[in-house]
């Protein structure tokens, strides 16, 4: 996939991102969007391979070789020295808890326990590296904070989206149609997939999810 895009931007294209198919591309044209419809996609996603397959079951094991062979040639085979088994691990963590702010310190102490505050630092550092090498694979996308005020800031504070909800809901098992990181991720995609550039905020001590910018 990142051979592609590179291959894309060397022709002068230099805003060149991935978006799979939305709800409406998913359906098809002339089909009803229902209740049915929208919870298999909240489920499954709509990268458009998926839709051959005749199952559940087929549709989770393509997501799963679809991470896989990804990594393996655009992460493993430009960081040869990278540990497979940690970034497979923590890789599919991070995409599994997308829509939530992003904090490698964080995330180390949620799977690492007992380790010095130096340790945790240190771990720190290879999981924001591995963040970066799954936007750079184009797993997820970044969402930056939008200051509303000029003295109220966010503290560069970021948070990430799944580019495919089935692939977020796959690499964490999750099947919780309720999930609302899931929805959020539907319709982060769906903004920038219509041309926004989108951002978060807080206001009076709330959170803004969605901050859409056009033009």
């Amino acid at each position: 996939m990142l051979q592609i895009i590179n291959e894309i931007k060397s022709k002068g294209v230099d805003n060149a991102h991935i978006i799979v198919l939305n709800l409406e591309g998913k359906s098809g044209e002339g089909i009803t969007i229902d209740e049915n419809s929208f919870d298999n996609y909240l489920q499954f996603g709509g990268l458009p391979q998926r839709f051959e397959e005749i199952d559940g079951n087929g549709i989770h094991q393509y997501l799963i070789d679809l991470f896989k062979s990804i990594i393996e040639k655009d992460v493993f085979g430009n960081h040869k020295k990278i540990n497979k088994t940690m970034f497979d691990q923590i890789g599919k963590y991070i995409i599994s808890t997308t829509g939530r702010a992003f904090s490698a310190l964080s995330i180390s102490k949620s799977l690492k326990n007992g380790l010095t505050n130096d340790e945790y630092k240190s771990i720190s550092k290879t999981i924001f590296s591995y963040s970066e090498y799954l936007e750079e694979c184009y797993f997820m996308t970044e969402c930056l904070p939008y200051y509303l005020k000029g003295k109220e800031r966010l503290k560069g504070v970021k948070k990430y989206y799944a580019i495919d909800v089935g692939l977020r809901n796959t690499l964490g098992n999750v099947i919780d149609l309720d999930d609302t990181f899931a929805l959020k991720g539907i319709v982060y995609n769906e903004l920038k997939a219509r041309g926004y550039e989108v951002k978060y905020g807080k206001m009076r001590n709330r959170e803004i999810d969605f901050i859409a910018i056009k033009g």
